[in-house]
């Protein structure tokens, strides 16, 4: 006797599966994302700029400790109505997490946040460099 896979060739399995696959399997709702992020340095600061898309601002969390940054943020979605068929929900719940660690030479005790049209804006203070000095030999 052989065993055969099933495969359920109806219209809306073939559907189900095939947003089961590679890329759209990583859109689901209980992954986590790496948000994509900018890094310059302005001179005095360091500024990190991070896409946080449809999440608002009260449910961005930015911490340090133990000189690691993490960024966590989650969107949520209202629930629609139960009772409507459903093919793809793209736009749902999404949890972002980012980890940095900082070099010794910024300040963890200096960074200042602002968070507009999706955007995170984190400008980190670096601290203070010390200049070579010239001793004069007597």
């Amino acid at each position: 006797m052989n065993l055969v896979t099933f495969r359920n060739n109806s219209p809306a399995h073939v559907w189900e599966s095939f947003f089961d696959s590679f890329p759209f399997s990583t859109l689901k709702e209980d992954a986590v994302l790496v948000p994509r992020v900018n890094i310059v340095d302005q001179g005095k600061v360091l500024n990190v700029s991070v896409e946080l898309p449809g999440v608002p601002k009260e449910a961005i969390k930015v911490e340090v400790d133990e000189k690691v940054l993490t960024i966590t943020a989650e969107r949520k979605t209202e629930s629609e109505n139960k009772n409507d068929n459903v093919y793809v929900r793209e736009f749902g719940q999404a949890s972002y997490k980012r980890n940095f660690r900082l070099s010794d030479s910024l300040d963890a005790s200096q960074i200042v946040a602002r968070y507009e049209n999706g955007v995170l804006e984190l400008d980190i203070s670096k601290k203070p460099q010390n200049e070579p000095k010239s001793i004069y030999i007597t």
